[in-house]
């Protein structure tokens, strides 16, 4: 079993084997960890829909969230070095889009369908 707030942690921190490590320390896009990573943050969204969230926990969402699109954002800048393997070029606007609908469903405590993105991106935790 998955410790979400562990997954969460963990990329905030840039540990190894995470999700942001992957983005940042090797500039790579891995599929498998960002679906971790995001699945971490709508179950922990499903299971505090009616809790108060621990701050520190936000702040993790927060910063890993703003991180990732800097990332999305730099790779795109012809003046920075930075460009990540495995980019997702034809799906970035749909990989975009999860994230918005994961950090407003976060920040307004609000739990989307997996069914409603469509086929375009299927989340591998949501296959029927």
């Amino acid at each position: 079993m998955i410790n979400n707030n562990a997954v969460i942690y963990n990329n905030s921190i840039l540990r190894e084997g995470s999700f942001l490590c992957s983005l940042v320390e090797e500039a790579t896009f891995d599929e498998h960890l960002f679906w971790r990573y995001y699945n971490s943050v709508i179950t922990l969204t499903e299971e505090n829909l009616n809790k108060d969230y621990d701050w520190e926990l936000v702040k993790q969402v927060i910063w890993t969230h703003n991180r990732i699109i800097k990332c999305f954002l730099w790779h795109h800048d012809e003046k920075d070095v930075y460009e990540m393997e495995n980019f997702p070029q034809e799906r970035e606007m749909d990989f975009l889009e999860r994230l918005d609908f994961m950090f407003d469903g976060f920040i307004g405590k609000r739990a989307y369908s997996e069914k409603g993105f469509g086929d375009d991106l299927v989340n591998p935790e949501y296959v029927d």
